[in-house]
């Protein structure tokens, strides 16, 4: 079926580009309609070469927080008693994404041509993660769709503000980070070398710190290129070995979580995420070991995905889900995995870790944000402080020995 590259405009005037898959121009129209658009403009979208494709166009996809809008907003549909293909037309109207209201009108498309629910949405795999695809599915065989978008919002608020969270515990780092490195970058480049020639006019040997510098810009200076291939050399290198190489991957990731300070808040993340996606996939239908594997996807990590699959093995064969998880959870979850075992209600457990999970993600990433901006302050003065001190102590020395020769 081909695709049509389109300009449209809503009721409110505004206009709205997109493409999306349709037989002609007519059925193109008619799915934008149903999404509250008027079609002013099509244009059939040509087939590029794989190479050009892969080059110059960037995966779409839609944000956390509109992603949990949106499972929030057709959980008060579908609760308002709304038919499923009217309040999809509905949101699809509403939404400001150009590439979910494509998405949505798309698998309206597929549901009036006999798709299943679940079906329509894993067509765009980019926008709907294999969890949100893989609760959809359960909760569609079971009938009740108000309580499986109920899920899916909390799925999705939980995504959001777990990756909120890791971006506000990476963000002032890295604007250090980037200062830092700017800062340094210009000295070393701009302001020391002119200096230098100045000091060598004296004929004196200069200090070791003063002559560390002087190696380290000349570095800059005239093999910045040669460093900037060996970073990229080993982050390729890194690259490939995880790709490859299992063994590889299992043991970089280990590694990463055994970082000072960013470690711990890495490995707490992972497992927030997996313990919020394993208890809405179970609370949905799923059974334990699909959704320990559903869940698993969360992780990004494939030393604790490594030992997910022993859990997995583990479960499969037998062992207690409390004991299986021994080696992935903290203590404190494996006992009230334990109590939610030993009661029945393994739901509420699983609720109750995830919680706990946000929680100590919170306190972790404000201690080490905490930690890290005074830390990364010192760094910053010390490497000012040798700069300086590299350039102006044999400044003051030469002009010393000048004023008292005359």
């Amino acid at each position: 079926m081909p695709a049509y590259r389109y300009r449209a405009v809503d009721y409110t005037g505004r206009i709205a580009r997109g493409s999306l898959a349709a037989a002609n121009e007519w059925e193109l129209a008619h799915n934008l309609t149903q999404a509250g658009l008027e079609l002013i403009e099509a244009r059939a979208r040509r087939e590029e070469p794989a190479i050009r494709r892969w080059s110059w166009r960037l995966p779409v996809r839609v944000a956390p927080e509109a992603l949990a809008e949106f499972a929030a907003h057709m959980r008060d549909l579908l609760q308002a008693g709304i038919p499923f293909p009217e309040a999809l037309q509905d949101l699809a109207r509403a939404t400001e994404s150009n590439a979910l209201r494509d998405a949505l009108a798309d698998i309206h498309r597929a549901l009036h041509h006999g798709s299943m629910i679940g079906k329509g949405f894993a067509r765009h795999p980019r926008l709907f993660p294999d969890i949100f695809t893989a609760i959809l599915t359960a909760g569609e065989k079971s009938g009740d769709l108000v309580a499986t978008f109920a899920q899916l919002a909390r799925y999705a608020e939980a995504r959001a503000r777990t990756i909120h969270q890791l971006r506000r515990a990476v963000r002032y780092p890295l604007f250090l980070l980037v200062v830092t490195v700017g800062v340094v970058g210009f000295m070393t480049t701009m302001v020391i070398p002119p200096i230098i020639q100045f000091l060598n006019t004296f004929g004196r040997e200069l200090p070791l710190m003063t002559r560390v510098l002087i190696g380290f810009s000349n570095i800059l200076a005239e093999d910045w290129w040669l460093l900037a291939i060996l970073i990229a050399l080993a982050v390729g290198g890194v690259q490939l070995l995880r790709r490859h190489s299992d063994r590889a991957a299992c043991a970089i990731d280990g590694a990463i979580l055994r970082l000072p300070l960013i470690g711990p808040v890495l490995h707490k993340l992972a497992l927030a995420r997996f313990a919020h996606s394993f208890a809405i996939l179970f609370q949905s239908g799923i059974g334990i070991v699909d959704s320990l594997r559903e869940a698993g996807v969360t992780l990004g990590n494939r030393a604790l995905a490594a030992a997910l699959s022993n859990s997995m093995q583990q479960v499969q064969a037998g062992r207690a889900l409390s004991a299986a998880l021994a080696g992935l959870f903290p203590p404190f979850a494996l006992h009230r995995l334990l109590i939610g075992e030993r009661s029945g209600n393994l739901g509420k457990a699983l609720d109750s870790i995830a919680t706990a999970c946000d929680r100590d993600v919170n306190e972790t990433t404000n201690k080490l944000t905490g930690a890290m901006e005074p830390a990364l302050t010192l760094v910053i003065g010390a490497l000012l402080a040798w700069i300086v001190l590299a350039v102006l102590g044999p400044i003051y020395s030469n002009l010393g020995m000048i004023s008292a020769s005359m």
